[in-house]
């Protein structure tokens, strides 16, 4: 993602993790496009962010200490990655050494058909 993807005055979407582990949406406004950072508006305050790097989908929040918030050019795109940290959340406790060994080997194929397909399960 880059910063000229904005527009002054654009509504987009901050991930906020308050209260943890929980993921709140905000809605704030675009007030300035930089060089190096966009600044938005929210209801209470000012933010600033900067490209994390041109693949994400999001930028990420310039301070210098606690959690660096992300924020998203539209609300699908922040439900979608609130929905991916979910699942990623899911299947380590799927995966879990307690829980592991209750799967058959059909699930366990099935699984590894799905997440790695160009790998054959022949070995």
């Amino acid at each position: 993602m880059k910063l000229k993807d904005f527009q002054v005055g654009q509504t987009v979407y901050l991930i906020e993790r308050r209260p943890k582990p929980k993921d709140i949406l905000r809605e704030y406004q675009v007030v300035t496009v930089g060089r190096k950072y966009l600044k938005v508006q929210g209801m209470y305050n000012e933010r600033q962010f900067e490209v994390f790097d041109d693949e994400s989908p999001y930028l990420i929040e310039h301070n210098n200490y606690g959690d660096r918030l992300l924020l998203f050019p539209n609300k699908e795109a922040a439900q979608e990655h609130i929905e991916g940290n979910q699942l990623r959340s899911w299947l380590l406790k799927a995966a879990e050494v307690t829980k592991i060994n209750k799967y058959t080997v059909e699930q366990l194929r099935a699984a590894k058909e799905i997440l790695e397909p160009s790998i054959s399960t022949e070995e």
